[in-house]
């Protein structure tokens, strides 16, 4: 390149004893400034989809908010940074060599106060679920990786999942694993069971066909505006 020339003359107003010093500095600038940004964009999206989903572990969230990325290093550095806040503003479980994260109260209220979900949040961590026996935390993973399905193949966003929001009716509450907004612009209840009794798996459909055809006015706040399909 012609400024590492030593007989190069330098521009006119510049000292040439700086000037290979002083580009590089100023171009590394704009770099570091787009890191940070993305840094603190991802840190919000993973804030984000905890509150949403409850519970998750980093692959799931580096498949949702990373998919390009081959490791997970980026989300669990995201992770680290949300947990050393004060308060800590997410929580982090460890069982049979796995860590399950979820949002602290401080966590949730931070999310609400974004003005950036789709649905409203509960108060309801998953701390319980993290420290809970094997079969319920891997239903919450369950859940997790059918939005991953739902995102993947553009049925639905994963931002438009709410997790177990009750339905009350009146004689009933009808509590699915996940209600989500589908891109066509309809609902749909989604439900995960694998150890269900055939007679238990009939009741819970009877209670779904009979919400279905319920007037709105007696479903309760939590299905008005939306027509929901099991």
């Amino acid at each position: 390149m012609a400024d590492q020339t030593p007989d190069s003359p330098a521009p006119a107003g510049c000292n040439s004893s700086t000037t290979d010093t002083d580009v590089p500095v100023e171009a590394s600038r704009p770099r570091k400034a787009a890191a940070a940004k993305a840094g603190a964009d991802l840190r919000g999206e993973v804030l984000l989809t905890l509150a949403q989903l409850r519970l998750a572990i980093p692959r799931p969230l580096k498949a949702l908010l990373l998919p390009r990325q081959q490791g997970t290093d980026h989300v669990r550095r995201a992770l680290r940074n949300l947990l050393d806040e004060s308060p800590a503003l997410v929580g982090r479980t460890h069982r049979a060599q796995q860590s399950y994260w979820y949002c602290t109260p401080a966590g949730l209220a931070e999310a609400a106060a974004s003005g950036e979900l789709t649905s409203p949040v509960g108060r309801t961590t998953g701390k319980r679920i993290a420290a809970s026996k094997t079969g319920l935390r891997e239903h919450d993973l369950a859940l997790v990786d059918t939005v991953i399905a739902f995102h993947q193949a553009g049925v639905a966003d994963h931002a438009d999942w709410r997790v177990e929001v009750a339905h009350p009716t009146p004689a009933w509450n009808l509590l699915p694993d996940g209600v989500v907004l589908l891109a066509d612009g309809s609902s749909a209840f989604v439900e995960i069971d694998r150890t269900m009794s055939y007679a238990g798996l009939l009741a819970k459909l009877e209670r779904y066909d009979a919400y279905r055809g319920a007037p709105a006015s007696g479903r309760g706040n939590g299905a008005r505006g939306h027509r929901h399909r099991p």
